[in-house]
């Protein structure tokens, strides 16, 4: 089925938190103190050079009427246009668009529910929406946010990062009983997989080039991981033993070098590690515990690990093979901050939950792939 038009509407999809007030506001202002890159080499290892400049830019404080916890948002940068998701109050989200010349924020667009994700694929921005009905999918004109059409998902949850992924000539979601393949540029419906009884929450993880992950809770705490083809929807490989205890079905990295990373929330405790394919067995050297905030994931074949009050070991960019460090951004973000996104050259660094500030980085060449 293919998406129906809705003219005449705008909602709003998007990735990080502002204020509708914020719409035509500059990104003036710095974070962090740590040079033109917001990274500093870890101990021993030498100084950074700052041989790339950054536009070290960032979204102002705004007036909320929610609780801090609506803040901050997400960025969503794409090689077709940079946006930002946030809120007026929960659950009302906004979108808006970064104009690449004056950093301000345009085309501002109401969501139809709370916003989960948003990927660019196919030549259209594609956002997914969690409402009182159900997940809803949009394709949107990224150039504008225009609505182009929508399709309704079902009265399931979607699961975490990593709802939406584009792959090849499709567009995987996972939203609503099972996850889907659309094809691009339309997103018409090719099929949907078939998920084992008893799933209650599950994810779709970054393929390369034909391969999917997916993973999904078949009982309490326990978490399985399927390799399967983006193209035919075919079981690849599956793992042998479910993973324990986890409170959602983790986070999954795009694949690089062999392998991808999760992402585990265990209560107030989490830990990331990375799994290997195709034999989908846990890399076990390279587990590192935190909070139930620590993540991992893979950009442009780098590793990036984050996590709020993580220190320098656990917010930096390195080797997606073994987890070894190349440079830490703990100190552009202080002692709350986090990273919120990483696409198009840049990374994008939320400095603190109470100053409310986004700042954008350009990707210093330490943090590049050797």
């Amino acid at each position: 089925m293919a998406f129906v038009a809705r003219l005449g509407t705008r909602r709003l999809p998007g990735l990080l938190a502002a204020s509708l007030m914020c719409a035509g506001c500059g990104l003036g202002g710095t974070a962090g103190t740590t040079g033109s890159t917001g990274v500093s080499a870890p101990s021993g290892t030498g100084a950074v050079s700052s041989t790339t400049s950054a536009r070290n830019n960032s979204i102002p404080p705004m007036p909320l009427t929610a609780p801090l916890h609506t803040w901050p948002g997400e960025v969503i940068p794409t090689a077709i246009g940079t946006y930002v998701a946030w809120q007026v109050k929960y659950p009302e989200t906004m979108l808006s668009r970064i104009d690449p010349a004056t950093g301000r924020l345009v085309d501002t667009v109401r969501l139809a529910g709370n916003f989960v994700q948003a990927v660019e694929a196919g030549g259209s921005l594609w956002v997914l929406d969690q409402t009182t009905t159900g997940d809803l999918l949009e394709r949107r004109d990224p150039a504008n946010l225009s609505l182009i059409g929508s399709r309704r998902l079902g009265n399931g949850v979607a699961g975490p990062a990593g709802s939406l992924v584009p792959v090849g000539s499709y567009l995987w979601v996972a939203g609503g009983p099972q996850p889907l393949q659309l094809s691009l540029p339309q997103g018409s419906l090719v099929r949907s997989l078939s998920l084992p009884p008893g799933v209650h929450d599950y994810s779709l993880g970054g393929g390369q080039a034909s391969t999917l992950i997916v993973d999904y809770q078949a009982g309490l705490g326990s978490v399985y991981f399927e390799l399967v083809s983006a193209d035919t929807g075919n079981l690849i490989a599956k793992s042998d033993a479910g993973l324990l205890f986890p409170v959602t079905s983790p986070r999954v990295s795009a694949i690089a070098d062999g392998g991808f990373w999760i992402s585990v929330a265990t209560g107030m405790q989490g830990y990331i590690e990375r799994m290997q394919t195709p034999s989908l067995r846990l890399q076990l050297s390279t587990k590192m515990e935190g909070s139930n905030g620590i993540s991992a994931s893979v950009a442009d074949g780098v590793l990036w690990v984050t996590q709020g009050a993580g220190g320098p070991t656990r917010n930096y960019c390195g080797d997606p093979a073994t987890g070894h460090p190349y440079a830490t951004f703990a100190a552009a973000i202080g002692s709350s901050g986090f990273l919120t996104a990483v696409g198009g050259g840049h990374y994008f660094l939320s400095s603190s939950s109470n100053e409310k500030v986004v700042a954008e980085y350009s990707i210093p060449r330490i943090c590049a792939r050797p």
